[in-house]
């Protein structure tokens, strides 16, 4: 039980702030259950409307066709559209000398005028004189300047000057007496209604006396009002003060009255009376509750030594049961996985048909420490032996873990894969490992032959690679330079105009003209049967900028990446901003908004550029395939994420966006990426959302959609 209010006031005042959480918490888990079914409904939906396409037929297989099929369109649609780049250079220069000559056709008759020699020295010297007077102009054009304003003054006769300035003295003098005079007749005018007040001094000396008594009076007045109103005051004051004093009392006298019933309520409740004899019946009581204290304190010291032994004993159970399912579990999951990669063992033997090809009975009468070294041995062997193959070496990797046997399996279905797939299908059938591998070496000698020759017969100069590689920079920066022109009408806020500066980087260029002009000087690289062509144009640019520092990249590599046109050139945007000019668009240069703005318009630019060009290859029958990327999409809101989902809707692009979190659209499906790693090895699962937006019913054909 409670004693007191304030008690049980802050006892009701803790169970409210309990239930408050308890009600918040049952809120946070409705709707965390709510949410769990939305969840679970849409993964039921999504299972139920996509698990079929896990049986379906590998399309692997009809994408390398195609994938085949549009590089050889791309490689034909590549050459002919350098054709036609030169037929139009070729046409514009026909069209260019044919506006000349008609430009000349209307003036032949001129050419036959004898009196040309005569005009044009006549022109020549009014042209010499024109130009003389723009020299003189130009010498002495700040004093023309300087005296044009006294024009009229200079064209004046000098002798008359004492004349116009008598004049001048004369005229001043007559504006002001006419000043003074308008002056005078102002005050006269304003003055004028005092003048009729003659008859009236008399009353003034009359009245004075009168006027002298009623001061007195009133002084008096104000006098008494003044101490009147000072005792008022102090009246007021001790008022206030009594009526403090008086609510002081009452509220002490309230509260002492409230605690005296207070008292009263409590000594009926614990149902004391108060008379002579309460105090030994107290006193009693007391000894009786002090001996039952002592007795139950003495009966809690030997409970909690029970207890404690109790605990001990159960903890010490507790330990060696969990040891005991710890190492069950163990032991069981050993157990099944080693029936498990038993089972995959054999499944994998019998699906790749190398049961025959493993299965030696020679080593089933071998100890596990023999077998151990066979394999030891056999892992070295195969380290040496895949070490340049990459795929290889991975796999032989990961079949080193002796709790996965399957791996081996897998490596050797590997190795069998790689041999089948590289040398004749006569070859790998045979039983005879000697006999495989000296056929192997004589088809490997007959092919290196053959990849000589074709390799002589393909190889491609310097010159041209160079020629290639400057074509579509140009190509590039023609269509760059499109782009400005429709950048250049755009403007807002205090940006006029944006643009994008395309430049060739210096040691790239360099690199260029060594290989056009100077490649008989790098014939060693060239020539070498040991590199690559990327390989000795990845050392060529070592040797012109052997400042550069490469890093870890092999020469493979850094051939590969210059044989890229894109890594030769060098963009920056620019924005026009009033007095500043033109600025480059930095991180500090711009704000906000004319960041964002800058980057909006050079997308809208580049979107119309992709409208164009897919128009055009619709015109020849050719799918367009369009793609945006975007990254931190998480910063925008939801209003700004449909309109993106509707602009990629209406031009027919598909988004590609990268977001810690995934977006949920309204209509379309999303696709969400997650890199799982298990076992030290990466795995990427793909998981899809379809649009919660309801559907649309369809319109009826001759009908127009109103969006």
């Amino acid at each position: 039980p409670l004693f007191g209010r304030a008690a049980r006031e802050s006892r009701v005042e803790t169970l409210h702030a309990e239930r408050e959480s308890l009600s918040e918490r049952f809120a946070t888990l409705s709707f965390d259950v709510q949410k769990t079914q939305r969840l679970h409904q849409a993964f039921s939906r999504f299972i139920g409307n996509h698990l079929a396409v896990a049986f379906e037929d590998d399309p692997e297989e009809e994408i390398r066709k195609l994938n085949t099929r549009r590089a050889e369109l791309e490689r034909a649609l590549t050459a002919h559209e350098s054709d036609n780049q030169q037929n139009r250079v070729q046409y514009e220069q026909a069209k260019e000398g044919v506006s000349a000559l008609n430009r000349l056709l209307p003036r032949l008759n001129l050419l036959a005028d004898d009196s040309l020699a005569d005009r044009v020295d006549e022109i020549q010297e009014r042209l010499d004189e024109a130009q003389e007077a723009a020299r003189f102009v130009q010498q002495h054009g700040n004093q023309l300047a300087k005296l044009e304003p006294i024009v009229s003054v200079l064209q004046s006769d000098p002798e008359q000057f004492e004349q116009l300035k008598e004049d001048y003295a004369y005229s001043q003098q007559t504006q002001r007496d006419a000043r003074q005079q308008a002056f005078a007749l102002t005050e006269v005018v304003q003055r004028r209604a005092h003048f009729s007040y003659s008859d009236s001094a008399e009353m003034l000396s009359g009245n004075s006396d009168l006027n002298e008594k009623l001061r007195q009076r009133l002084e008096q007045a104000e006098a008494e009002r003044a101490r009147t109103r000072e005792a008022l005051r102090t009246h007021a004051a001790q008022l206030n003060q009594y009526n403090q004093v008086l609510a002081s009392l009452k509220s002490s006298y309230d509260t002492k009255k409230e605690l005296l019933n207070d008292l009263h309520k409590e000594l009926q409740d614990i149902g004391v009376r108060a008379d002579a004899g309460a105090e030994e019946r107290a006193r009693l009581r007391r000894d009786e509750l002090h001996a039952q204290l002592s007795n139950n304190r003495a009966r809690r010291n030997q409970l909690e030594k029970a207890l404690t032994f109790c605990e001990a004993e159960m903890d010490n159970l507790t330990r060696r049961l969990r040891k005991l399912e710890r190492d069950y579990c163990e032991m069981r999951e050993q157990v099944v996985s080693a029936k498990a990669g038993w089972c995959a063992v054999m499944r994998l033997v019998k699906d790749n048909g190398v049961e025959r090809r493993l299965h030696r009975r020679e080593l089933a009468y071998l100890s596990a420490d023999e077998l151990r070294s066979m394999s030891d041995k056999a892992l070295g062997a195969l380290r040496l032996a895949v070490s340049d193959n990459e795929h290889l070496r991975d796999v032989l990797r990961i079949s080193e873990d002796p709790k996965r046997p399957e791996r081996k399996i897998q490596f050797f279905v590997a190795v069998y894969q790689h041999l089948r797939e590289r040398i004749r299908q006569d070859i790998i059938r045979t039983d005879d490992p000697v006999e495989a591998i000296e056929q192997m070496e004589i088809e490997l000698s007959r092919l290196t032959e053959e990849l000589t020759n074709r390799e002589q017969k393909l190889a491609i100069s310097s010159r041209s690679v160079a020629n290639i590689i400057r074509k579509t920079i140009q190509r590039e920066q023609n269509r760059i330079r499109m782009l400005n022109q429709g950048l250049q009408s755009v403007s807002f806020g205090q940006v006029n105009s944006v643009r994008l500066n395309v430049n060739v980087r210096e040691t790239h260029s360099m690199l260029l003209d060594v290989l056009s002009e100077q490649h008989e000087q790098h014939q060693d690289l060239f020539n070498s049967n040991r590199l690559t062509f990327s390989e000795a144009l990845a050392k060529l640019y070592q040797r012109l900028n052997p400042q550069i520092d490469m890093g870890q990249r092999t020469p493979q590599t850094i051939g590969e990446e210059l044989l890229d046109y894109r890594n030769y050139l060098e963009m920056e945007v620019e924005v026009n901003r009033g007095s500043d000019g033109w600025l480059r668009a930095e991180s500090g240069a711009l704000s906000t908004g004319e960041a964002i703005g800058t980057g909006m318009s050079i997308l809208v630019m580049v979107v119309q550029s992709w409208e164009d060009e897919s128009m055009r290859l619709r015109g020849k029958d050719i799918s367009p395939c369009r793609l945006l990327f975007l990254d931190e999409a998480a910063r925008l809101d939801a209003r700004s994420i449909a309109t993106l989902f509707e602009l990629c809707d209406r031009l027919e692009m598909q988004l590609i966006i990268a977001a810690p979190e995934n977006i949920s659209p309204e209509k379309g499906t999303t696709y969400k990426l997650v890199r799982k790693v298990v076992n030290n090895h990466e795995h990427v699962h793909v998981v899809g959302l379809r649009g919660f937006a309801p559907q649309l019913p369809e319109t009826l054909p001759g009908t127009a959609n109103a969006s």
